[in-house]
């Protein structure tokens, strides 16, 4: 008698095929076959896989319409802790701060107890509260023109929190853009990367201003109707190619490290990514020898990326000291 080996079924297909194309970057493409997945053979295990990987994209529209398509309710995310843990994340990006808390009230009801997500739900509770009772903060401030005093209070933030107000400041009523983030936008005081927040939210959100940048410690005119989403950007979408490669052949076990300093990286570079990279295997080098990984010459480094890669360190540590401190003052 012979044992009968059980196949893979179209589901889990289409799983494995979703890995392989994360493996190699494509994450789009990733999704979809986490999608096919989840339409062939629903599972938690699809579903932790679709919202994984919309979350690390930070895409939150496309995420938000699959939960609507599909229809996916509170009892889909206590399959397994790491829903339930998803759920919680959704809450606070997703949904509007009220059902966000409500919802989170919900979970708490009926999460099994051996999940033991207690402490991170009323962590998520109390962000929730908060942010409602500074947007009706801020809400009465703009309805006054007050508009000076939210600007204060976003100055001494750290910027990983101004990152935070900024999801309130595109909630308010009233003009925002103009007297909210064009200011920021000119300001010598916000890093990079918090700038950078700030224009994917304007291409969303078109305005025709040509502004004076800040970035960088270089001042440039920036036609903000003529911008285009980081990850659209050829040069960037070939620069992560090429990392991995080069990554995978040298030090596969930094791959994941690499990839995510790029990340941070090129948030900052943005919006002038064509500025700074000027060949796809130019940050990996750089980047190797900046941290003295590397054999190669400073002749066969790019001397222009690396000053920028060092200008991109010093204003994060300058801008979370400063902005620490002034926290601490007030």
């Amino acid at each position: 008698m012979t044992d009968i080996v059980e196949m893979p079924n179209q589901g889990e297909n289409y799983i494995r095929k979703g890995r392989n194309a994360a493996a190699e970057l494509n994450y789009q493409t990733a999704i979809n076959y986490f999608i096919k997945s989840y339409q062939n053979t629903p599972s938690g295990e699809a579903l932790n896989e679709i919202i994984a990987y919309y979350l690390f994209l930070d895409n939150r529209d496309d995420l938000n319409t699959f939960l609507i398509e599909y229809d996916i309710q509170l009892e889909h995310f206590l399959e397994n802790k790491e829903l339930a843990t998803f759920y919680i994340v959704i809450c606070e990006m997703i949904e509007d701060n009220q059902s966000g808390v409500l919802n989170l009230y919900r979970l708490k009801q009926v999460v099994p107890n051996e999940y033991q997500l207690e402490n991170l739900i009323n962590q998520a509770i109390e962000r929730l509260e908060s942010k409602i009772a500074l947007t009706q903060r801020f809400n009465k401030l703009a309805k006054e023109d007050k508009y000076g005093a939210i600007l204060h209070q976003f100055y001494i933030q750290t910027p990983f929190d101004q990152l935070k107000y900024l999801d309130i400041f595109y909630g308010l009523s009233g003009n925002i853009v103009e007297k909210l983030l064009i200011p920021l936008l000119e300001s010598d005081k916000i890093v990079s990367f918090v700038k950078t927040d700030i224009l994917h939210y304007l291409i969303q959100n078109p305005v025709e201003k040509t502004i004076d940048y800040h970035w960088l410690n270089e001042k440039h005119e920036l036609d903000l109707n003529k911008l285009q989403p980081l990850a659209d950007n050829k040069m960037y979408q070939d620069t992560l190619k090429k990392i991995y490669e080069l990554s995978e052949q040298d030090n596969p076990h930094l791959t994941n490290e690499l990839i995510q300093q790029f990340h941070t990286q090129a948030n900052s570079f943005y919006p002038f990514f064509d500025k700074v990279i000027k060949a796809p295997e130019d940050w990996y080098h750089a980047y190797n020898s900046l941290n003295g990984l590397t054999d190669l010459s400073d002749d066969e480094i790019d001397q222009n990326l690396l000053s920028y890669m060092k200008k991109v360190l010093q204003e994060y540590i300058s801008h979370v000291d400063l902005n620490v401190t002034h926290h601490q003052q007030f």
